[in-house]
């Protein structure tokens, strides 16, 4: 009799243990810091966000749902402009809601930085990574969630004084003419 007990006591402690991995990342956003807009990453089904415009600063940040209380690690937003820049961007723990935890960053990263003008596509997914390294993903099965943008050309400095200088001509010219 004390070994079943024994042996329920274990099994009832090795499920509770096991119940606390996290198996699940999802209800994900992407927040788009410039125009203040959420885009629901989770639920767009083909993946496809829409189109950011015309941009100089693309500063994208997220928010992401892990199932399970005490996450207890990280969870990353990842980003990959084709032709351009990757990375991921850590997102903090902000708060526990029926029995899931959620983690977010509003300040965002800049996923144009450095890019010549042009047209470009972000794709961004969500990452959970478990107690033991492995990681959990929010990708629309795959296929990550997808973007359009256009970086603007910003004319150099040079060009911005000529324009300056033909503006000044123009309005002196008037101003002498009357």
């Amino acid at each position: 009799m004390k070994k079943m007990i024994l042996f329920a006591v274990l099994a009832l402690v090795a499920v509770s243990a096991m119940a606390q991995e996290p198996s699940w990342i999802g209800n994900s956003y992407i927040y788009h810091v410039e125009g203040d807009d959420w885009y629901n990453g989770s639920g767009t089904g083909n993946g496809t966000l829409g189109d950011f415009g015309i941009v100089t600063s693309l500063t994208l940040g997220g928010e992401a749902q892990t199932y399970q209380p005490n996450f207890g690690t990280d969870v990353y937003m990842g980003w990959n402009v084709a032709g351009g820049n990757s990375g991921e961007l850590q997102l903090a723990w902000y708060k526990n809601e029926n029995n899931n935890d959620w983690w977010q960053n509003l300040t965002g990263v800049n996923v144009a930085a450095g890019l010549a003008a042009g047209d470009y596509t972000v794709d961004t997914w969500f990452i959970g990574e478990r107690p033991d390294d492995s990681r959990i993903y929010d990708n629309n099965g795959g296929n990550d969630y997808s973007a359009d943008f256009t970086v603007a050309a910003i004319p150099e400095p040079a060009t911005m004084s000529l324009l300056g200088l033909g503006a000044l001509a123009m309005v002196l010219r008037r101003k002498m003419s009357k």
